[in-house]
């Protein structure tokens, strides 16, 4: 990929054309799948005309956002309409639940809804980012849009990591009786918005996992058709089908516990939520390994500190793996012996990170004057660094204020402590995810000696 100076601004959007319309529909698709979920969660109850608006403002708003990666307004109207159009096109997978809770006597066929919908889509990111491209300064920066595919994949998986954990908190994992159908029907027709909670949570469970189903397949497809990083590759294919894989297993769970309600097995549930983190922590490493960032920084195994904050940054990952077993441990099976040794561990966890954490922060004192190859490197390294140190102090009171309310039937009817509980799960997440950026960011910093 040529890369533009990055002070100067570009004539024309980076090259290719196509896989940043790719990129940038998938963000666009994070972004309007969050907000339909926040919008339609039946605790929030809001009406369905300020739902449908709410949802085409933020899609409008990403929109926007894309007209700053084109240098001129008939490409930034090209590539707004082609992003657009993408993100329309994955919208289709939410389409069906939203015309399925709604009377079919006077509505036009479905075949014709999905056109003026793609048509819409197509609109709305031409329009927005031509207005954007003219009201925002244009980005100097030249993409990696295999990167910045690989960033939205990780921020898809983060609100399927969010309602798997309600799913959980709300005990509402077999609300749903049958796989891949749900009740009988197409899973991407089920009229989802007459579905009590439970139902609501289990199913969009479903939907957000065929999201990040497609988008790492899509995420595969790309790494393969870029000439470089033959590791990736592997490691893309590999991220894929551990998410087929886990999808799989879900849905054999619920078979096998439709037919018999003792084969309801919890141990299962377990270690699908335990894989679920996995897959996470694994996406964030390959973007990390994507980033240009990482790429192209020197290593400088002699700056202060460095080799340590390779071990730590291991260290604290790895511990952070293990608090995490013990805590699904506790949600899923309710064991007394696993929730007095994930509330023991999380010292030495919160050590380890707050270690880890001050170590990277030091990085940015070894940033030479005039031109440091490692410069940008040892900078995106303490910036990790002071997210972990917050994030580990913030994840260890939620995990007091979590003790206070850790009873084991907890239903759709508390919003408010699965709320709470799901934030500690999500922001565990979140500290294993800045865990294994400082830990791929260390070992680039500071590899092994052979």
């Amino acid at each position: 990929m040529t890369h533009a100076s990055p002070t100067s601004a570009p004539d024309s959007l980076r090259p290719p054309l196509l896989a940043a319309s790719i990129a940038l529909g998938f963000w666009g698709a994070m972004v309007v799948w969050t907000t339909w979920f926040m919008t339609h969660l039946p605790w929030v109850g809001l009406a369905a005309p300020v739902q449908t608006s709410i949802t085409i403002g933020a899609w409008a708003a990403a929109m926007l956002w894309v007209g700053r990666e084109a240098g001129s307004v008939a490409i930034a109207a090209r590539l707004g309409s082609q992003s657009g159009l993408v993100t329309a096109l994955i919208g289709l997978l939410l389409l069906g639940a939203k015309l399925g809770a709604e009377s079919t006597d006077t509505r036009p066929s479905g075949l014709l809804i999905a056109g003026a919908f793609l048509l819409l889509g197509t609109a709305i990111g031409g329009i927005g980012a031509t207005v954007g491209h003219l009201l925002l300064p244009t980005s100097r920066r030249a993409r990696d849009w295999r990167s910045c595919l690989a960033l939205a994949v990780v921020c898809i998986a983060a609100p399927l990591l969010f309602v798997g954990g309600l799913v959980t908190s709300t005990n509402s994992g077999m609300a749903v009786p049958d796989w891949p159908a749900t009740y009988g029907m197409n899973m991407f027709l089920y009229p989802l918005g007459t579905a009590p909670t439970d139902v609501f949570l289990e199913h969009s469970h479903r939907l957000f996992g065929a999201f990040l189903g497609l988008a790492t397949l899509t995420l595969m497809i790309m790494t393969w058709a870029t000439p470089r990083g033959p590791g990736l590759k592997v490691f893309a294919t590999a991220i894929f089908l551990a998410v087929l894989a886990q999808g799989i297993v879900g849905g054999i769970r619920v078979q096998q516990g439709h037919v018999d309600p003792s084969l309801d097995n919890r141990w299962n549930s377990m270690f699908h939520g335990i894989g679920a983190q996995l897959i996470f922590a694994a996406l964030v490493a390959f973007w990390t390994a994507s980033t240009p960032v990482w790429r192209e920084a020197s290593a400088d195994p002699d700056a202060p500190a460095a080799r340590r904050l390779r071990i730590f940054a291991a260290a604290a990952m790895h511990s952070t793996i293990i608090q995490m077993i013990f805590g699904a441990m506790y949600r899923h099976l309710q064991s007394s012996h696993a929730l007095w040794s994930h509330i023991g561990f999380s010292l030495l966890v919160v050590v380890l990170a707050a270690l880890a954490g001050f170590m990277a922060i030091r990085q940015r004192e070894n940033v030479r004057e005039g031109w440091d190859p490692s410069g940008a490197l040892k900078r995106r390294i303490a910036t990790a660094g002071s997210l972990l140190v917050g994030v580990v102090l913030f994840q260890f009171a939620l995990g007091w204020a979590v003790f206070g309310f850790s009873r084991p039937d907890i239903r759709t009817d508390s919003p408010g402590i699965a709320v709470l509980r799901t934030l500690h799960q999500a922001n565990g997440a979140l500290m294993l995810a800045t865990c294994t950026v400082l830990m791929v960011l260390s070992r680039r910093l500071a590899p092994k000696k052979r």
